[in-house]
């Protein structure tokens, strides 16, 4: 290395001294780096060594001429001339270049780049992307070259994408594969590798347009597939720079890359606790906005989600679910497509009636819009029975399961069997227990708990005479519908704080103090917490407990101790 860098040295102060003698005959100047290639190659190629390792500070310290050499060769006619050398000394002089220069040499050297490179009408494409495989990012120094590059690219794909059109369409079989185009390899590999905010991240559309015309089997096509979808599962700033327009066509020509995708995403949620941080995790993926493109994909992902979740991570499911809606909602997608696709024509109307968010209806209208969707849904269960649609339904509406419960101690008396009905409803789905059942058991609960509403001295003998009644101990599955009650009321009861310690050391059964953070935090996550209507006093007393909770807990996991400071910001 150290005799090549004195080569290099060596052939600059050559170059250069021979430069000043002809300066005054430019005809002259052009003829003598016409002979002397092979030198210049050698200047170059060690000017784009140094880069790699080595400051601006310290290239420059190392070869002094480094600026006048560069300076030189960019404006001659004969290194224009040719690419290949044209192409390096671009590299070279954008090397010198930094986004945030450290110190005066760098800052000046960073000055004289960028009017270097100005002063080009476009930067050659190889030196854009091995520029960006040094670490720098042109596109922050020459703006308006990178639409000249992507131009560039892009026809080169076009013609590429419309010749194997043509020879498809004449059944002229060629047998040629991408293995043999080095150019497409090449672009493939840089689009990998270029800074995540780079306009060159929209050809991956025309990428993925040629690479439909290949089988998946080609060996390139998987490939660039494989890699492709290794950068939007690992790469934050790249996937959300990639459009959802470029994952469909990426899903839909390669079946593995949307199966690794979801399964993906699918681990990612198995590391958390809460619903809410799953949906972060399907919303930081395109899956979501994929399913509004097209109604047969979203088919093939839900099927996908419901399988490799099954009945051990419902939750996975019902998040997934309900972020599909969500997205629904903001833009306005054809109800027909998700009413045609997973679900038969019978739920229509409940669908109707159900995607109506809570939120978005009048205090005054909840009563009814509650009992208009439980006399849908209890229809639907004695003509069709507990179908797996209706359990899917249930999932992806869960906000009326939720709202019912808060109802069932605030709404007017008239409504109460209605809300208790629906909660009756979906427990039916997801615990395989008898509707009727669950309802009588959750009526006589309501009816005795809601006298105790405005009992600030609440105690827990009052809790116990009313559960002991119901036997509640002995309701297997239904016991989780039960406490969901039980919460609702301490959330709502004037002295319902009172009792809350105790209740958690009733659901949790245990006595240790992370699980009943843990259940107080997934309470949070799963009900309507109206703490707007608490006053101040019972604001600082759900403080005190919470505070109070995570001061002798043990819990660790991010999901818990961010909810409940988010809470506590909040009430």
């Amino acid at each position: 290395m150290a005799a090549n860098l004195e080569q290099v040295k060596n052939n600059v102060s050559y170059i250069v001294s021979n430069i000043r003698q002809s300066q005054t005959c430019p005809i002259e100047k052009e003829i003598f780096l016409r002979n002397s290639v092979d030198a210049i190659n050698l200047i170059l190629d060690g000017l784009l060594s140094l880069m790699k390792f080595k400051t601006v500070d310290a290239v420059i310290k190392e070869i002094p001429d480094t600026g006048q050499i560069l300076g030189r060769l960019y404006v001659s006619k004969t290194i224009r001339g040719c690419s290949a050398l044209y192409d390096k000394t671009t590299q070279c002089i954008m090397g010198l270049w930094r986004e945030n220069p450290q110190t005066h040499i760098e800052r000046k050297a960073a000055e004289w780049a960028l009017a270097q490179v100005k002063s080009t009408v476009s930067i050659p494409l190889n030196s854009y992307f091995t520029v960006c495989q040094l670490g720098i990012q042109p596109n922050n120094v020459i703006k308006e070259n990178n639409k000249q590059i992507v131009i560039q690219i892009k026809g080169k794909l076009r013609k590429k994408f419309q010749e194997k059109m043509d020879q498809i369409k004449s059944k002229v079989d060629r047998e040629d594969t991408l293995e043999s185009d080095s150019w497409f390899i090449m672009v493939y590999k840089q689009l990998l590798t270029v800074p995540i905010n780079s306009p060159l991240l929209s050809l991956w559309d025309y990428v993925l347009e040629v690479l439909t015309l290949y089988p998946l089997e080609d060996p390139v096509s998987k490939k660039i597939c494989e890699d492709l979808s290794k950068s939007l599962q690992h790469k934050k700033g790249y996937r959300h720079n990639i459009t959802a327009a470029t994952c469909y066509k990426l899903w839909t020509y390669s079946r593995p890359s949307l199966e690794q995708e979801v399964l993906f995403r699918i681990e990612l949620c198995k590391d958390h606790v809460l619903t809410s941080e799953m949906d972060n995790i399907w919303n930081d993926s395109s899956l979501i906005k994929v399913c509004m493109l097209d109604g047969q994909i979203y088919e093939v992902i839900y099927k996908m989600v419901i399988t490799l979740t099954g009945n051990t991570n419902v939750t996975i499911l019902e998040s997934f679910l309900r972020c599909v809606w969500r997205e629904k909602r903001k833009c306005n997608s054809q109800d027909s497509l998700f009413l045609s696709v997973i679900y038969p024509a019978h739920c229509r109307v409940l669908i109707n009636s159900l995607s109506v968010h809570p939120e978005d209806v009048k205090p005054e209208n909840l009563g009814p819009h509650v009992k208009t969707v439980c006399d849908i849904f209890k229809e639907i269960l004695e003509n069709y029975g507990e179908t797996t649609e209706l359990l899917v339904l249930s999932l992806q509406f869960k906000q009326w399961y939720q709202k019912a419960l808060q109802l069932c101690f605030t709404c007017d008396r008239q409504f109460q069997t209605s809300c208790l009905d629906l909660v009756a409803c979906y427990s039916s789905l997801w615990y395989k227990v008898q509707h009727q059942s669950i309802k009588d058991v959750l009526t006589r609960i309501v009816l005795c708990l809601r006298p105790l509403l405005v009992k600030s001295t609440l105690c827990y003998t009052d809790i116990m005479c009313v559960l002991s009644g119901n036997q509640v101990s002995n309701q297997g599955q239904m016991k989780d519908t039960i406490y969901h009650i039980l919460l609702m009321f301490v959330y709502q009861g004037s002295g319902g704080l009172n009792v809350l310690t105790q209740v958690l050391k009733l659901i949790t059964c245990s006595d240790s103090v992370s699980d009943h953070l843990t259940c107080l935090v997934v309470s949070h996550d799963q009900l309507f917490i109206d703490y707007t209507k608490w006053t101040i006093y019972k604001r600082r007393q759900y403080k005190d407990i919470l505070n109070e909770l995570m001061e002798q807990s043990s819990i660790i996991h991010p999901d818990i101790m961010d909810n409940v400071k988010d809470f506590l910001n909040k009430i």
